[in-house]
C-alpha cells in the first residue's frame, strides 16, 4: 500500500511538472515571437500574424521536444541576464540587515573593514541598492524595484516591483538561496519559513537567510578586491562565486509576494503572474557568468550528489512572467498544500493544480481550505 502510494503522488509530480514545462514553453516561444518581431510598436495585424506562428510552433511538437525548447528558451535569456551584469561587475541588490551578532571580534573586524575600504557599513546606504530605486531591465522595456509590498497585512513585507511593461515568458529573475537535498533539511530550517523552493528532483533553494550571507559577504576583504582581472579558474572560482553571487541584481525571487485577497486592489492584479521553474546551468556557461549566479551549495553539498538529467555545473531556479504585467507588483503561487494548515494570510488561487499536488479531489479544496482530514475528523 505505500509503494502505490508513493507511486501515485510520484505521477501527480510529473504530471504537474509536465504542465508546467509545457506552460512554459508555449509562453516563452511567444516571447521569442514577440522580441524577435522588427516592428516596434505590434499593431493587431502583427500581433495576429505572432499568434498564428506561435499556434503552429507549440502544436507542432512533442513532449521532448518541448522540454529541450523549453531550456533552450530559458537559456537565451539567462545568458543575457548573467551576461548583463558581468558587464557592469554586477551590483549588490539587498537592504541592510543589522549586525548578525554582537560578537566583540566581529565587531572588531568590521570596523577594520570600514578603515581599510572608507566603507560604512551599518551607516551609508549604498548607491547600488535597488530599493525603492528602479533599474532598467534587459529584457524588455520595463524597470524592477523593491518596495515595500501593496499587501494590507501586518506581516507584509517587501516586493518586488514593476514599471513598464512585462511580455510573457520573460525571465524577470533568479530564485537565490543555498541549496541541499529535500531530505537533508531539518525542521528547524522549514518550520515557518516560506522562502523554501523545491524543485521537482528535490533540490531545495533556501532564500530565507540570503540577506543575512550577503551582509555576512560585505565584511570580508575579499568582497572589496577587485577579481576582474584575473582569470578565473577551477581553483578560485568558489572565492569568486562567493562575492559575485551577491551581485546579481536579478536574484530578488525570494521577494515576491503570495498574492493577496486585498480588496483595495483589482481582482486582476490579485492573481499569480509568474511562477518559479527549475534551471540547471550547464558545463557550458563560461566561470564568469556562473559566478554571478545567486545561488551557493550549504556545506559538503556538490551537483553531483543532487538528482538532474545530465552534469550541471549549477542547480537554480528562474522567474518567468506567466501573464502581460503592467506599472504592478509581482505575484507567485507559492503552491501550498491543502494537506498541511495554511497560515492565516494564505488563500488558495488554483484548486485544481492544489488537488492534483496533494492527491485529494477537486470538491475537496476550497480556496481557504486548512487540514480538511482534520476538519473532517472534529465534526465527527
Amino acid at each position: 500500500l505505500t509503494g502505490r502510494r508513493y507511486t501515485a503522488r510520484f505521477d501527480r509530480l510529473r504530471r504537474q511538472e509536465r504542465i508546467d514545462i509545457d506552460k512554459l514553453f508555449s509562453l516563452t516561444s511567444y516571447y521569442n515571437l514577440v522580441s524577435g518581431s522588427k516592428k516596434e510598436v505590434i499593431d493587431k495585424e502583427e500581433n495576429a500574424k505572432i499568434v498564428q506562428e506561435w499556434e503552429r510552433v507549440v502544436d507542432a511538437t512533442d513532449d521532448y521536444s518541448r522540454t529541450q525548447g523549453l531550456y533552450k528558451n530559458l537559456f537565451t535569456q539567462v545568458l543575457e541576464l548573467l551576461q548583463n551584469m558581468a558587464d557592469v561587475g554586477g551590483f549588490d541588490p539587498y537592504p541592510q540587515v543589522p549586525l548578525l551578532s554582537q560578537d566583540p571580534n566581529e565587531i572588531q573586524l568590521q570596523n577594520r573593514l570600514e578603515q581599510i575600504t572608507n566603507y560604512k557599513l551599518r551607516e551609508t546606504k549604498r548607491e547600488t541598492s535597488i530599493f525603492e530605486k528602479p533599474f532598467k531591465h534587459p529584457l524588455g522595456n520595463f524597470e524592477l524595484s523593491i518596495q515595500k509590498s501593496k499587501i494590507n497585512h501586518e506581516d507584509a513585507g517587501l516586493g518586488v516591483f514593476v514599471k513598464g511593461h512585462v511580455i510573457p515568458g520573460t525571465v524577470i529573475g533568479f530564485y537565490p538561496g543555498t541549496i541541499k537535498h529535500l531530505t537533508a533539511m531539518n525542521p528547524d530550517e522549514t518550520e515557518g519559513n516560506d522562502y523554501i523552493f523545491c524543485r521537482y528532483d528535490r533540490a531545495t533553494i533556501n532564500g530565507k537567510t540570503w540577506e543575512y550571507l550577503a551582509d555576512k559577504s560585505r565584511r570580508t576583504a575579499s568582497y572589496y578586491t577587485d577579481m576582474t582581472t584575473a582569470p578565473i579558474t577551477n581553483k578560485n572560482f568558489k572565492l569568486v562565486h562567493q562575492k559575485n553571487c551577491f551581485r546579481n541584481a536579478f536574484g530578488i525571487g525570494h521577494y515576491i509576494n503570495h498574492p493577496p485577497k486585498n480588496p483595495d486592489l483589482e481582482a486582476a492584479k490579485q492573481q499569480p503572474n509568474v511562477m518559479v521553474h527549475p534551471f540547471d546551468f550547464s558545463q557550458d556557461i563560461s566561470k564568469l557568468l556562473l559566478s554571478y549566479v545567486p545561488n551557493l551549495y550549504e556545506d559538503g553539498v556538490k551537483p553531483q550528489m543532487l538528482m538532474s538529467f545530465g552534469s550541471p555545473a549549477m542547480h537554480g531556479a528562474v522567474v518567468v512572467a506567466t501573464k502581460h504585467v503592467r506599472d504592478q507588483e509581482l505575484w507567485l503561487n507559492y503552491r501550498y498544500s491543502p494537506k498541511q494548515k495554511y497560515p492565516e494570510w494564505y488563500q488558495q488561487p488554483d484548486l485544481e493544480e492544489a488537488a492534483m499536488l496533494s492527491g485529494l479531489e477537486e470538491g475537496e479544496v476550497d480556496e481557504w481550505s486548512l487540514k480538511r482530514g482534520e476538519e473532517q475528523n472534529k465534526k465527527q
